[in-house]
């Protein structure tokens, strides 16, 4: 029997990761496109600090967030009035070890 190790396992659409024994990662933000709110979803694989980046099109940072997190599945709870764009945006998280880049949409109507 090989010995399996790194392995992670998701349901689609869960946006949290079963098995907990990985490294770093984004996750697409919820809902997306969105309005009101936005959450970020991330894994750190140790307890640390991140800071969440917002991006217009242009590239002009917009927002930004810092937090301590537990090891695990956090979040970052991004509000409408927080975040004065509407279209295309792009979020940067980032520790002091890892940095990973998404794309998201903001309706606009606000």
């Amino acid at each position: 029997i090989p010995d399996v190790t790194g392995v992670a396992l998701r349901f689609a659409g869960s946006g949290e990761p079963v098995l907990r024994n990985h490294g770093f990662e984004l996750y697409q933000n919820r809902p997306n496109p969105w309005l009101h709110y936005t959450q970020i979803g991330f894994y750190l694989p140790e307890k640390g600090e991140a800071r969440l980046t917002v991006f217009d099109e242009t590239g002009r940072q917009v927002y930004s967030q810092n937090g301590f997190f537990d090891q695990g599945f956090n979040v970052f709870l991004v509000l409408g009035d927080q975040l004065p764009v509407s279209g295309a945006a792009y979020y940067r998280v980032e520790t002091a070890k890892e940095s990973a880049v998404r794309k998201m949409v903001r309706e606009s109507g606000f």
